[in-house]
């Protein structure tokens, strides 16, 4: 590392106000007027210098009267803090430096890797919960031992099945609708892996399976990219994926789709009900069979819900001469209707592992 030179950031948090955008609505289509859009900046905290020498997600969470924020420093240490929503200054706490080379293979210290990012979760009775720093890691996980402290945090070696925690990526908590804290992760590999979803019960203080299954199972021969589960404005739960056959990302394959009123029972987008897991050979849940290479990197669709709550992809892949195009994809008489938006000469190709410089 003595060629390499370390540049720092300043970690500042920016609360802004966003005012709302016109829509004027023609006869064919909805055209988008943003030229009286505006924004103010309220305040500006600043916290930190960061590392900088490659990207990785940091954590801001509001949470009641409080909000918190976890990210690596500048000498790449895990670093917690806090502050009541009227205090212009965060209070930080650096976690204990832990490193891979130890027996439980966990880490505190940010390495060479994009992927690990930090997630931050809070339980119904204000317990703070971080996960951070894995891909294809063992479980790091910490547990605050006093509500709304931040010091307390002490670290958790297993949460549910140790067996199922060695090779953890993807780490999220989220809330279900009942305020329930839940924990997923993909358990394996890019290629051969599956999606595991835990709950947490604050009276005992333990987790446990929220779904019996996984939610997605490559079965060995794959595994799904997939978002968060996203609540949207019909109430239901809505969730996309590739496919990715080996940790080559020119490997991804069939944009995917189901949807849940509860995260626990599942449907496809025409409303018949899926067994979980969710796999490849169940076909119904595809929304465009593309092909290994042909032009689709994961998680790079966007969906919005139309007027009758239906589902709307747009995408990329490559056209039948070889150009990668943008393409939309919608329901119409129980199937899906796929109608090619750009025609540009221009092909991204991209294969290969790991960080990737996205073109589009």
């Amino acid at each position: 590392m003595n060629n390499i030179k370390t540049h720092q950031l300043n970690l500042v948090a920016v609360l802004a106000t966003y005012f709302t955008f016109t829509q004027c609505q023609f006869a064919q289509f909805i055209q988008i007027v943003e030229t009286n859009k505006t924004e103010s900046i309220e305040q500006v905290i600043f916290i930190d210098s960061v590392w900088a020498g490659h990207p990785v997600d940091f954590c801001l969470y509001t949470h009641k009267n409080r909000q918190y924020i976890a990210y690596y420093n500048a000498n790449r240490n895990m670093v917690v803090g806090q502050r009541d929503l009227n205090d212009d200054k965060f209070k930080l706490y650096t976690m204990p430096v832990t490193l891979r080379k130890t027996a439980l293979g966990t880490s505190t210290v940010l390495g060479w890797d994009g992927h690990n990012y930090v997630t931050i979760g809070i339980d119904r009775e204000d317990y703070l919960h971080l996960s951070e720093n894995v891909h294809c890691q063992p479980l790091t996980y910490f547990r605050s031992t006093k509500p709304n402290d931040i010091s307390s945090l002490e670290q958790i070696y297993e949460m549910v099945d140790a067996k199922e925690e060695k090779r953890t990526t993807y780490p999220h908590f989220m809330l279900t609708g009942d305020d329930e804290l839940l924990y997923h992760y993909r358990n394996g590999c890019s290629g051969s892996g599956n999606e595991l979803y835990n709950i947490y019960d604050s009276e005992s203080k333990t987790w446990n399976r929220f779904l019996d299954t996984p939610l997605t199972d490559g079965k060995g021969m794959m595994n799904a990219y997939q978002s968060q589960p996203l609540l949207m404005n019909d109430g239901w739960y809505h969730l996309y994926w590739v496919w990715r056959d080996t940790p080559d990302y020119s490997t991804n394959h069939d944009l995917s789709y189901m949807k849940s009123p509860d995260l626990k029972n599942w449907f496809d987008a025409l409303g018949s009900p899926i067994e979980l897991p969710a796999t490849i050979d169940k076909r119904s849940l595809i929304v465009d069979p593309i092909p290994v290479k042909g032009g689709i990197i994961n998680l790079a669709a966007k969906l919005i819900l139309d007027n009758k709550r239906n589902p709307v992809f747009v995408y990329h892949k490559y056209d039948s001469a070889g150009n990668i195009q943008l393409y939309s994809a919608h329901i119409e008489e129980n199937k899906w209707i796929y109608h090619q938006v750009t025609n540009w000469d221009y092909r991204w190709e991209f294969a290969g592992r790991g960080g990737i410089n996205r073109e589009l």
